[in-house]
């Protein structure tokens, strides 16, 4: 796909809403131990979180995804505590809200295409990092996951799949360049 900026329409914004992946309902610390359990038994190659909450919870739980993505805020309100996760090399990015920002993008395909199980990125993003999941699928090699927060519900893992690539890529075509 080419690397773009894009606009989420107003129109797409229920269809996004709807969890791609499986939806684990509870908190974050909850979800924590279940999401390393889960990625274990399938055998996941690599992770991304996305979204402060559940980016701290992994890692207080001692659960390292090999990217982390975070824009300091919660409920579109600042999160209110320190996000330096340690060990971790820290990318900045701007990428506004309902948006996918070309900067954010290309950044992302190329993190992808170094990926090691060694990898510990945090991309912290000036803006807001809630789209950022659609090229990371997009982007990842198969068999990776990606794990967000589902605000009031619990935490989604996505496991990237080539038919989850194509119904990723095909959403993205319906957002404005």
């Amino acid at each position: 796909m080419e690397i773009k900026t894009l606009k989420l329409p107003i129109e797409l914004r229920s269809e996004l809403a709807e969890p791609k992946g499986e939806l684990l309902r509870g908190s974050a610390e909850e979800n924590a131990p279940r999401i390393e359990q889960l990625l274990r038994e399938n055998s996941i190659d690599y992770s991304v979180a996305i979204g402060d909450v559940i980016s701290k919870a992994l890692v207080d739980y001692g659960f390292f995804p090999q990217v982390l993505v975070t824009d300091g805020q919660t409920k579109r309100k600042p999160i209110g505590m320190d996000l330096k996760f340690k060990d971790y090399h820290v990318i900045h990015v701007k990428s506004p809200a309902a948006v996918i920002s070309r900067e954010a993008w290309m950044k992302i395909r190329e993190i992808c295409k170094q990926l090691t199980s060694a990898t510990r990125v945090h991309l912290v993003v000036e803006g807001e990092e809630d789209l950022l999941a659609l090229p990371f699928i997009v982007e990842l090699p198969l068999n990776s996951a990606v794990i967000y927060g589902q605000p009031n519900e619990g935490a989604v893992v996505i496991t990237v799949t080539q038919s989850k690539k194509f119904l990723i890529e095909n959403l993205m075509k319906k957002m404005e360049s």
